[in-house]
Formats: C-alpha cells, structure tokens, sequence
C-alpha cells in the first residue's frame, strides 16, 4: 500500500482529498501544520508528500 503525507490545515479537504485516495488503496496521513509533518519523518518513511503551498507556519515551496 502505497503511505502518503499530507500537509493540509483545510480540514474538510484534506478528508475530501484522503477519501478519494483511500479508492485507490493508498493509505494518507493528515498533518495540518509543517511542524507535525517534520515530527512524523523522524520516525515514519512516506512514499509521497502533498504539501500545501500555502501554510500559515510555513509554505511549501523550496528554493525561494
């Protein structure tokens, strides 16, 4: 089963967005701050992450 990340503070999409994965057995963890999410790589491997760009901690673009 393929393990997903998601960092999303809109909570009624992120369940919208894990429902419709789960169809396709993919198995989603919802993280709905930055910080959570980097707690959760200490001790688990994902093979995906969907990560908001814009979140109010800290966003998730790279390099700009």
């Amino acid at each position: 089963m393929i393990q997903i990340a998601m960092v999303e503070d809109d909570a009624e999409l992120a369940q919208l967005l894990t429902d419709f994965l789960a169809n396709f057995s993919m198995d989603v963890s919802n993280y709905a701050t930055p910080k959570a999410f980097l707690e959760a790589l200490k001790t688990h491997a994902f093979d995906l992450a969907i990560i908001d760009l814009t979140l109010p901690q800290m966003d998730g673009q790279i390099g700009r």
